[in-house]
């Protein structure tokens, strides 16, 4: 009996086993796969103190994006949203452009927004992240980074 059971311990921790895959992300069996993309962003122009970060996570066929934007004017309110394709490329906003509220900048220079889509963020795409200037000057990006995995 104990052969019998001393044999069996290695398929039992085999069915709990955990597959480092090659972009960090985890697979455990039965489990769906997580996905981040991460940037990094330094304002231009009007906005050229302004520095922050995005992340975008895909879980559960769903994607959540925060930005986190420091060292902003207190008062305004910067519009962002996630793009297809590469900075300025002029590609086109993912998701509604409602889900993406404004970046409004606190009294201490700093803000974090969130967009919630309802829907994954492909892995074989590429996504960037700008800032706008304000609302009324929608064409003048401030800020503008590469998502990357």
């Amino acid at each position: 009996m104990r052969v019998l059971a001393l044999a069996m311990i290695p398929i039992s921790l085999a069915a709990c086993s955990a597959t480092v895959k090659p972009n960090g992300g985890v697979a455990v069996r039965g489990m769906h796969v997580e996905t981040e993309w991460k940037a990094n962003l330094v304002g231009t122009g009007p906005a050229a103190g302004l520095t922050g970060d995005a992340h975008a996570v895909t879980d559960g066929g769903k994607s959540e994006v925060t930005l986190n934007l420091a060292h902003g004017t207190a008062g305004r309110a910067y519009p962002w949203h996630v793009h297809s394709g590469a900075c300025g490329s002029g590609g086109p906003v993912v998701g509604p452009a409602a889900a993406y509220p404004h970046a409004a900048i606190g009294r201490d220079g700093k803000s974090t927004a969130s967009a919630h889509l309802n829907f994954p963020l492909r892995r074989d795409a590429s996504y960037y992240v700008n800032i706008h200037a304000s609302s009324s000057q929608m064409g003048n990006i401030v800020a503008c980074a590469p998502l990357t995995r």
